[in-house]
């Protein structure tokens, strides 16, 4: 992996029997972190059940004009200093309002 600054988001293409590996580097104008939410609920028999309703998510500023925000492509993994662990398997791609994009992730333990 090449040097990264914070704002950096490095997206790669990662296949087993594969020897390279396709990526792509995004510089950004802000990079943010967001932690995954969850739901806590008790059943009648006393259980608790937690779901997550809000996946663990990179929010991009300023993402370059020339990559598409509407899909995920053969992307794999992404990797930024912002993620704990700093990478994550990337789930999916969402546009946001102008240049800005949201990264869905699962965090590699």
């Amino acid at each position: 992996m090449s040097p990264q600054d914070e704002n950096t988001i490095r997206l790669e293409g990662r296949f087993v029997g594969r020897g390279d590996t396709p990526s792509i580097t995004l510089r950004c104008s802000a990079v943010a972190f967001l932690q995954a939410e969850y739901s806590t609920r008790s059943g009648a028999d006393g259980s608790t059940m937690r779901s997550m309703i809000v996946e663990p998510s990179l929010f991009a500023v300023g993402v370059p004009s020339d990559f598409d925000r509407y899909r995920k492509g053969d992307w794999t993994h992404i990797v930024c200093l912002q993620i704990p662990g700093r990478e994550a398997e990337l789930r999916g791609v969402f546009p946001v309002d102008g240049d800005g994009a949201r990264f869905t992730m699962r965090l590699i333990d």
